[in-house]
């Protein structure tokens, strides 16, 4: 015979002991129960039902037995319990709720008849409540099998005495093996580069929650047994993740996944200089460009002119001045480029304006011929402006001129290249008397 683990006696000629919230009984072997309970709580509903619990052998497991609505209350009832299959499962205890207003109670056992009585009620749940549990058992797997939570109304009245006539819902009773844990897991970013730090996270599933070991493989030749390990992967390439979960049971599962880790492509950039080159300068390009994950092995380099060069850092020198777009393109070790354009403005040279002139020292009855000595290193002199310092001019190249009169005069010739770039010089010439 089985004992409470707390028994309160009848208030009637007895002591009162205070009560608390659960009271149960322990059966060594009983397979079948009777509950008898007399109070005025809350109203049953119109179902009666067990829960379903899935164990292992020797493990234990709970089944609530319970009420899904009471519209008229309850004052009592009288159940029994058993396993359809007896040898499958041991019932070990029952664990009976203690609604409030119960002043007193007892629990008692006689052979496989549990008893529950509860009397005294003074503030108890008012009808129409839902989703009252009365009691809870506790059943221990024996043997592995499938079996059924039986339940028999003996006796179920209301509120007010009239009989309950619930339908019974049978509630499953499974003693099986443990199965393996399910391994799984996650990863982020989803798409992630050699720069990044990858978080790998643990989803596993295990039927009794007993995972107690992982092991997990990058397919880099690291390893880790944490949860959910961090790992950065060293190049960009497919990986096979391998991650295996070992239950408390010695039970394993494995699940392998790819991972493409990809490459960061290197960033073009150069300078040059002269910052401000002229189409007679010699241009010195340098590269400038980088790669955070690798190392760039290839320059190819086209200055617009239809030229082009693979050296890392070459020098250039453009025949005429203009606008020129520059384009630089990189590769990285694992082929990816990238490219990078800039325009230079190639300035044109001025040309150099000078002259000569004959005789050295000209009367005012010369005639003096001129003669152009300007230059152009990039070019040609295309038009000349004289002015002889006379109110005369002209725009020959070499012209000849006769003043009118001794003195010093001030000669000046302005020249201009094929660019429209001009020079202008100036010199004085002494007429004789």
């Amino acid at each position: 015979m089985g004992t409470a683990d707390q028994t309160v006696t009848s208030n009637r000629g007895r002591d009162r002991a205070s009560l608390s919230p659960r009271c149960s009984i322990h059966i060594a072997t009983a397979l079948a129960f009777v509950i008898v309970a007399s109070f005025s709580l809350i109203t049953l509903s119109q179902t009666i039902s067990a829960g379903d619990v899935i164990i292992r052998p020797d493990q234990v497991g709970n089944i609530a037995i319970k009420m899904d609505y009471l519209p008229n209350g309850l004052s009592g009832y009288a159940l029994r319990l058993e396993l359809s299959e007896k040898n499958i499962g041991t019932i070990k205890n029952v664990t009976f709720v203690v609604f409030d207003g119960v002043s007193s109670f007892e629990i008692s056992s006689d052979g496989d008849l549990i008893t529950l009585l509860a009397y005294d009620l003074d503030n108890t749940v008012q009808p129409g409540v839902a989703d009252v549990e009365l009691c809870k058992v506790e059943v221990q797997g024996n043997i592995i099998g499938e079996g059924t939570i039986l339940i028999t109304i003996k006796r179920m009245d209301d509120e007010g005495g009239d009989p309950v006539d619930p339908q019974i819902r049978t509630g499953s009773l499974r003693v099986t093996e443990a199965g393996p844990p399910t391994a799984e897991f996650s990863f982020s970013p989803p798409e992630p580069t050699d720069l990044d730090t990858v978080q790998f996270q643990d989803q596993s599933t295990d039927p009794e929650s007993r995972i107690a070991s992982r092991e997990w493989t990058f397919g880099d030749g690291e390893t880790s047994s944490e949860k959910d390990p961090l790992h950065k992967y060293a190049d960009n390439g497919t990986y096979q993740v391998t991650f295996t979960v070992t239950g408390n049971d010695g039970a394993t599962d494995t699940i392998t996944k790819h991972i493409t880790v990809s490459n960061v492509a290197p960033k073009a950039d150069f300078t040059f200089s002269p910052p401000g080159p002229a189409d007679f300068d010699t241009i010195h390009f340098v590269d400038q460009s980088s790669d955070p994950d690798g190392e760039i092995v290839s320059w190819e380099w086209t200055f617009g002119d239809g030229t082009t060069s693979n050296k890392k850092n070459p020098s250039h020198r453009y025949a005429d001045d203009g606008t020129y777009h520059v384009t630089l393109t990189v590769t990285d070790n694992d082929g990816c480029t990238d490219i990078g354009t800039k325009a230079i403005a190639i300035l044109n040279l001025a040309p150099k304006a000078d002259f000569t002139f004959s005789p050295p020292e000209p009367t005012d009855l010369d005639t003096i011929h001129f003669v152009d000595r300007s230059g152009d290193r990039d070019g040609e002199i295309v038009a000349w402006k004289w002015d002889f310092g006379d109110g005369n001019t002209s725009t020959e190249r070499n012209p000849f001129h006769r003043y009118p009169d001794n003195g010093i005069y001030t000669i000046s010739l302005k020249a201009t290249d094929e660019d429209g770039a001009t020079n202008e010089t100036r010199k004085t010439i002494k007429i004789l008397n």
